[in-house]
């Protein structure tokens, strides 16, 4: 990504640094509507969200829209990763939810053995803005279940 647009890698990892403070700074907001409404609804609109958000930085002509991308997944990630997902079983099976926890905990640990190989594959064989749209293919793929 620096390469191609110009750019240090201290500007790429800012940008992954600013998508933390977005998804901490949503997560708040995240939290009150899966406790009001149930999370089924948020978690799929992350799907969506994370998709728009690579979408965004597989087409990044500048750095201003790679900043906007990481923006964007930052939002994704508030809506759509750990805590999200135990606040929604938490409000599925109340004092129950223990046990998805850690199914879900477990998945996601082996998601990465998954998840490290596919991107380096994508990455080495198709480029950075090819895997982005891959795996925004893969984020749609998800609600379409």
């Amino acid at each position: 990504m620096a390469e191609d647009l110009g750019l240090s890698p201290v500007w790429v990892f800012g940008a992954y640094s600013m998508a933390m403070v977005v998804s901490a700074m949503v997560g708040p907001w995240a939290g009150a509507r899966i406790d009001g409404f149930g999370g089924r609804g948020v978690l799929m609109l992350s799907n969506l969200v994370f998709a728009a958000g690579l979408g965004l930085l597989a087409v990044a002509p500048s750095p201003l829209v790679l900043f906007a991308g990481w923006a964007v997944i930052g939002l994704g990630m508030g809506i759509g990763l750990y805590e999200a997902g135990f606040a929604t079983l938490a409000g599925i099976y109340g004092k129950d939810a223990r046990g998805p926890i850690t199914g879900i905990t477990l998945i996601a640990g082996f998601a990465s053995t998954v998840g490290w190989p596919l991107s380096g594959l994508m990455l080495a064989t198709w480029g950075w803005r090819e895997a982005c749209i891959g795996w925004a293919l893969i984020h749609l793929a998800g609600p379409c279940r």
